[in-house]
Order: structure tokens, then C-alpha cells, then sequence
């Protein structure tokens, strides 16, 4: 079993840990704020996960805020509206999957309680199909059984 985890651990975390250093991200300045938005896919794609992350970084540390409202909007409309917290560690995050290809809006607004800190907006494109190599749940299911294979394999030569 120590066999697995390890193997598991170090081939298979390292494509399933999503970090905005691996993605794309919309940087902004908006008045006296830097506004940073990161996801983990460069061109999204209908029904993949996107993962975005909130960040309003200072010159000498972040800027408090408690939480990030978030609209997407397509060309039909408002697809997604709602608010995320300012977590302690982490900050706030989607995970978004979007229902379909073309032009949507990203509308973003950092709060402090009930007063609104800034704004921006940036464009999304989303292509149609899904893409395997963008998949990090495909690609983590087949490191997964990788590394059971590896595990099962190096228990056999363990015993003989």
C-alpha cells in the first residue's frame, strides 16, 4: 500500500493539483488596484471544468476584501450570477463548466462587506468539443491506474 500512495503522490498530484501558475489569467489596473484573475485551461471548452481564482494583490501585500460577486453572461444572456467568500487560505474560486461555445462576458466586483471595492469585466471565448489533454480528470484517472499497475507489479517482485 506504501508502494501505491508514493507512486500515486508523485505522478499523479502533480496533474491534479489545479494552480493559477499552470493557467491563464486576466491582469488588470483599475484605478489604484491590480486586479488578477486567473483559470487553468488556456481555451476553455463546453462541459470542462474551468477553475477561477480571485486575487487583488497591493504592492506590499493583498488587499482586504471578504468576498468577489461573479456574473458570466453569454450572448443569450446571464449564465451564472452569484457570490463567492474571501477564504482565509485559498481565497475565493469557481469551478465553472460552460454549457456552451462562443462569447461570454466575465463581470467581477471585490467587496468589503457592503461596500464595493472595484470592478472589471474581461471577454471569454469558449470553443465547442472537449479536449482530452485538457481534461485533468482523464488524465488523472489514467495516472491513477498507472500507478495501481506499478504498485501491484512491484508487490509481486517484493514477495519473490
Amino acid at each position: 500500500m506504501k508502494t501505491f500512495l508514493l507512486v500515486f503522490a508523485f505522478f499523479a498530484l502533480p496533474f491534479l493539483i489545479e494552480a493559477h501558475s499552470v493557467g491563464v489569467s486576466h491582469e488588470a489596473q483599475v484605478g489604484e488596484y491590480f486586479v488578477d484573475i486567473g483559470y487553468n485551461v488556456p481555451i476553455p471548452r463546453i462541459g470542462e471544468s474551468v477553475t477561477f481564482d480571485f486575487n487583488l494583490p497591493e504592492e506590499h501585500g493583498n488587499v482586504r476584501y471578504t468576498d468577489v460577486w461573479v456574473r458570466i453572461e453569454s450572448e443569450k444572456g446571464v449564465v451564472f450570477a452569484g457570490g463567492l467568500y474571501n477564504a482565509e487560505f485559498g481565497g475565493p474560486r469557481l469551478v465553472y463548466a460552460f454549457p456552451e461555445a462562443g462569447a461570454y462576458t466575465i463581470h467581477v466586483r471585490y467587496e468589503n462587506g457592503t461596500e464595493t471595492i472595484v470592478e472589471t469585466s474581461f471577454p471569454l471565448t469558449v470553443e465547442g468539443g472537449t479536449s482530452v489533454l485538457g481534461n485533468t480528470a482523464f488524465i488523472g484517472a489514467g495516472l491513477l491506474l498507472v500507478g495501481i499497475l506499478i504498485g501491484v507489479v512491484s508487490k509481486r517482485f517484493l514477495r519473490a
